[in-house]
């Protein structure tokens, strides 16, 4: 049966939530942004989210010397230059009310690489908590234009070594959202190539891969409502100012000519996105390379949809995908944190 859609190939259950505006606009001049959303999210009850799904959270913050897989994690963030820094990394700990944790999530949120901070994903979070039974850690890692690659890498690096524990002994599956799936990409990248085992899969939902633009669905979509190609051309300005990616290792997982020896990858993309072909094209380049891929493309979705309209029918089959993936490669438990 041909699903419904409305006069712009939308799922209806969808197109109502789709953000609206000049996002180009939005990504070239983050901080009114920022703080538009800040203020939106103050009527926002958290709690209650978390209560819905019975989980608990605790804020911590971390230093560079509080990774412990030492001298692995050293080399883990050496391969990315400059950017180390002496500062803390916040995260957000979400925990399963439960006395048996099992397994460990990384989540990295999206926002083009400029919006985003520790409050953002909190129902993914929570959600993907209580289904799987992990732990759930959402890293508020430094954002561009004032902070641009490698710095949330490096963030996002030292909140994995943190999470695995002494010695690496606690594999960890990371979720990337949008920019967040270019950063969880390019950590088990980072991960594979400083010879450290500690990712158990990596789930991309709507992942920033490729700044050449050049895809079908980046040329079918460059004006869509919402999300665009205009949009992802500005992002891609922010976060790689004046510096072209061929010279940065970890920028564009897309354009990495190895992509074997990766852990299982679950990805998700959605039909009317900018980012479809990327994100489609790099599942195949996984499983050509020998790995372990699920893919599912979101029928009528845009850029962004799990978070924009989780109650849609399309959002609950992809969360149960996201949620099933967790479960079947979590790894080990986590350490005591």
């Amino acid at each position: 049966m041909t699903p419904t859609r409305d006069a712009e190939g939308f799922d209806p259950d969808l197109a109502a939530a789709m953000p609206g505006g000049d996002r180009a606009s939005a990504v070239t001049h983050p901080r009114p942004e920022r703080e538009r959303r800040r203020a939106e999210r103050a009527g926002v009850d958290e709690d209650l989210v978390r209560r819905s799904f019975r989980v608990s959270t605790e804020d911590v913050e971390i230093g560079p010397g509080d990774a412990e897989i030492a001298p692995r994690a050293d080399a883990m963030v050496a391969r990315l230059g400059p950017a180390v820094h002496g500062g803390a990394v916040r995260m957000r700990l979400y925990r399963p009310r439960a006395t048996h944790v099992r397994g460990t999530v990384l989540y990295l949120h999206g926002g083009a690489f400029v919006f985003g901070d520790i409050d953002d994903s909190a129902r993914q979070c929570a959600e993907i908590s209580s289904a799987t039974g992990g732990v759930v850690a959402m890293v508020d890692y430094r954002l561009a234009p004032e902070n641009p690659y490698p710095a949330a890498l490096v963030d996002c690096a030292h909140a994995l070594a943190w999470l695995a524990g002494p010695g690496g002994a606690d594999r960890v599956s990371v979720v990337g959202s949008s920019a967040g799936g270019n950063l969880a990409a390019a950590l088990t990248l980072l991960a594979r190539d400083s010879h450290v085992d500690l990712l158990g899969c990596q789930v991309l939902l709507n992942p920033v891969l490729d700044p050449e633009l050049a895809t079908g669905s980046m040329v079918a979509f460059d004006t869509t409502p919402g999300w665009n190609g205009a949009a992802c051309r500005a992002m891609w300005r922010q976060y790689l100012p004046g510096r072209p990616w061929q010279d940065l290792a970890y920028a564009a997982p897309g354009r990495v000519a190895d992509v074997s020896g990766l852990p299982p990858a679950l990805i998700v993309t959605a039909e009317r996105d900018p980012l479809r072909d990327e994100g489609i094209a790099y599942g195949q380049r996984l499983l050509a390379a020998g790995g372990s891929v699920e893919l599912y493309n979101a029928p009528g979705a845009f850029h962004g949809f799990l978070a924009a309209a989780p109650d849609a029918d399309v959002s609950r089959r992809a969360m149960s995908l996201v949620t099933g993936a967790l479960r079947r490669f979590g790894g080990s438990p986590p350490s005591a944190r």
